[in-house]
């Protein structure tokens, strides 16, 4: 993440007020720890030797989490913090997160679900292209990580926006 918490950071705060950020669905094509590539309109294929740590889904919830709670200073959770019932979640599909062959870009796209007690649904796309210099491991994943940041700063820009 570009915007972390500090060390030794504390966050206190009721339950009820704390933003729970909830890990998104994805399509198939990016349910795998391999970096996808969009080749022509329907065509998936995968840079060799480039693997994620982890889902894209579990890294853009916890990239979300950290990027919310160190630019508004809220209370965020995730959806596995035991007993903690939030009026408020974020949630959403991770929509696109790879690299398109015809420009040579990375693309995060993110359709976000705010819900909020009492309030209505707030649903909102957000999208980040970042050139990338060649479709392998390093340069991908840089232009990559770099429109996933720009993703989750504007989202936690929107939910400021909104109050939360």
């Amino acid at each position: 993440a570009d915007h972390r918490v500090s060390s030794g950071t504390s966050v206190k705060g009721n339950a009820a007020d704390a933003l729970i950020v909830i890990e998104p669905s994805v399509p198939q094509k990016l349910n795998t720890n391999r970096v996808a590539v969009q080749v022509g309109i329907s065509n998936v294929a995968y840079i060799k030797d480039a693997f994620w740590s982890d889902k894209p889904a579990r890294l853009m919830r916890s990239l979300l989490a950290e990027t919310i709670s160190a630019k508004t200073g809220n209370l965020v959770l995730s959806e596995g913090d035991i007993g903690v019932r939030a009026s408020r979640a974020l949630s959403g599909t991770l929509v696109e997160f790879g690299v398109d062959s015809s420009s040579n870009e990375a693309i995060v796209v993110f359709d976000a679900l705010l819900t909020q007690n009492g309030k209505p649904l707030e649903k909102r796309r957000f999208e980040a292209r970042v050139a990338a210099m060649d479709i392998n491991a390093e340069p991908a994943g840089v232009a990559l990580n770099k429109a996933a940041n720009q993703v989750a700063v504007a989202i936690s820009d929107w939910l400021q926006s909104q109050g939360s």
